[in-house]
């Protein structure tokens, strides 16, 4: 006869989750109306339909159940954690060729300013360069306030560069949005810093298109999400129910992860260069996890300040996400299980890094 699987527990990280002020963004959106809304979903993607979810206060629970080491969130009997392609679908923009490194005078032919008068109005906040958001204001403020939240009224140069690649040059901002939210989460709970800021938006779409059943079949996660009818709920009750998932009860396979093949590597990269597993999120695109999860995929790859951004790493990253490499139906029959030897690995994994138990 079977026993229940005992966990040990421990104690909830004081996390918050900064809900940014959406409401000048909301009406300004809700200004772009017919020909011109469509001119800017066509390159923007799914942008102005994120802006009219209304969070709830799920993701300060959900960071409890973060896995530094592994990177993905580690609960009772399964893990999951946010993909490309997951990331892709949400924001509505088909992945492309890897993103380029822009210099500040592109910034300032964005704003129609002499480069000097832009190097003026930079200023530096705990570290941070950024100008603040009155002189950028409509121009950049979706990209600075919902995709790369850092400081209130302060846009950092992260996201004006990731602005300007959209642009200029119609490059895809996903690859950085997901890996500045893995940069956070581990931020966060290596350092224990309480102030969680990433693209909360997606990460609540994300995990809420996992939780629940959608009653509407749609292309749209977005609309998705809204014919889901997740109910309005407290932290407490959020908490209580990220505590009672199980594999029986999650949903793998939303319309969000319709797809033959899913990106393994790039280049030598075994973490596609954003440090999360894709041997752990096979299950999302409905292929079995059919071993424990092997020691070299576990090694951290995070490169902190300016050698991420200018170092031979830079470089190499650049050039590696011209090497995508895919798999899908070699790994065989389609199906949400697991392997044996993978349950145990995890019945130890979950063991060792103990579930989160009491208040949020």
């Amino acid at each position: 006869m079977e026993t229940e699987t005992q966990y040990r527990v421990r104690q909830w990280c004081p996390i918050h989750a900064k809900i940014p002020d959406l409401q000048s963004l909301r009406h300004w959106g809700s200004c772009l109306k017919g020909q011109w809304r469509k001119a800017f979903e066509r390159k923007h993607g799914n942008l102005l339909s994120i802006l009219e979810v209304e969070m709830q206060p799920v993701v300060e629970a959900l960071v409890q159940y973060y896995d530094l080491l592994v990177r993905c969130f580690t609960f009772r009997d399964f893990q999951i954690a946010p993909t490309l392609e997951e990331y892709e679908r949400l924001l509505g923009l088909p992945l492309s060729e890897s993103p380029h490194y822009f210099h500040r005078a592109l910034i300032a032919k964005l704003l129609r300013v002499f480069e000097v008068e832009m190097s003026k109005e930079k200023r530096n906040r705990n570290g941070l360069e950024g100008i603040h958001k009155i002189y950028l204001e409509e121009r950049l403020l979706i990209y600075g306030i919902i995709l790369f939240p850092h400081l209130e009224d302060y846009i950092d140069l992260t996201a004006i560069k990731v602005f300007l690649t959209k642009k200029e040059r119609g490059e895809n901002p996903t690859m950085v949005i997901l890996a500045n939210t893995y940069y956070t989460l581990n931020y966060c709970c290596e350092r224990r810093d309480e102030s969680l800021r990433c693209c909360m938006h997606l990460l609540y779409l994300w995990i809420t298109a996992h939780l629940f059943h959608s009653k509407g079949r749609t292309t749209c996660l977005v609309e998705e999400f809204k014919w889901s009818w997740v109910k309005a709920m407290s932290r407490e009750c959020w908490a209580k129910r990220l505590n009672g998932a199980s594999e029986r009860i999650i949903r793998w396979y939303p319309s969000l992860n319709e797809r033959e093949k899913m990106i393994i590597r790039c280049g030598r990269y075994p973490n596609e260069a954003i440090n999360y597993n894709p041997e752990l999120t096979s299950r999302q695109a409905r292929y079995p996890i059919i071993r424990a999860l092997p020691e070299e995929t576990i090694m951290p790859f995070v490169i902190h300040g300016l050698e991420g951004h200018k170092g031979e790493h830079h470089r190499k990253i650049r050039h590696v996400w011209k090497n995508v490499i895919k798999s899908g139906i070699e790994w065989g029959t389609r199906s949400c299980g697991t392997s044996p030897s993978y349950k145990d690995w995890l019945t130890g994994r979950t063991k060792l890094v103990r579930l989160p138990c009491g208040e949020v």
